[in-house]
């Protein structure tokens, strides 16, 4: 997951878990920010999420879904830097 459609398709992915009762890494209330902050980062190219400070604080961080948030977190960080 390192595209931006794929991480707010993973994260919308584990808020419907959530949803069904269906074990998924992160809380509700976490994904569920996470999932502003990408679509916000979708809509403004200029846009650097701040939940990576956040997510390396869950044991999650080290699953598949966590590892892809980080990796679009740090490839916008990089994009961001690099256009200034």
């Amino acid at each position: 997951m390192s595209s931006l459609e794929q991480a707010i398709e993973d994260v919308t992915a584990a808020i419907n878990a959530h949803a069904e009762g269906r074990e998924a890494p992160f809380s509700l209330a976490f994904l569920s920010s996470v999932l502003v902050e990408l679509k916000k980062m979708k809509a403004s190219s200029e846009y650097v999420p701040s939940y990576p400070r956040f997510l390396l604080d869950w044991e999650a961080s080290a699953q598949p879904l966590g590892k892809g948030l980080l990796a679009v977190a740090y490839q916008r960080d990089k994009l961001v830097k690099r256009s200034r």
